[in-house]
């Protein structure tokens, strides 16, 4: 039986999506950070694009070390750049505003974080959520 690489990155991203909760104390906009549209968008991936968006994904945190709410660290940043869209063509944009709109989700998180010196997602945190991706989805 194959990898579902799509069910990596949805796992994948709620266990994101539940430390971010965590570190932020439940802030409303990192309640809605990784929603059913954004579910749904992943399960309509070609299965071998899924593929590739995993493996840059991996590369990113295990070999480059990358970490915080970034676009190394974001399922749909790394699709976006892979078929070389602009921002405007994201699809978690859809649901949740572009990265660098003032009323978007991404902005409103990371600057609750910066105003109460939370510390962002390190790379061992998203270490830790691989191995617990890879251990639960074969």
């Amino acid at each position: 039986m194959s990898i579902s690489y799509r069910r990596r990155l949805i796992e994948f991203n709620k266990l994101k999506h539940k430390l971010l909760i965590k570190k932020t104390f439940r802030h409303p906009n990192a309640e809605q950070y990784f929603v059913e549209d954004d579910f749904k968008e992943i399960k309509k991936l070609d299965p071998e694009i899924a593929k590739i968006i995993w493996q840059i994904l991996e590369e990113n945190i295990d070999h480059l070390g990358s970490y915080a709410i970034s676009r190394d660290t974001c399922t749909f940043c790394i699709e976006t750049k892979l078929f070389g869209w602009r921002c405007s063509s994201c699809k978690w944009a859809k649901s949740h505003l572009k990265c660098g709109n003032k009323k978007g989700d991404f902005t409103i998180v990371q600057m609750f974080m910066n105003k109460h010196k939370i510390e962002t997602i390190t790379s061992k945190e998203y270490q830790s959520i691989l191995k617990q991706v890879r251990k639960a989805v074969r």
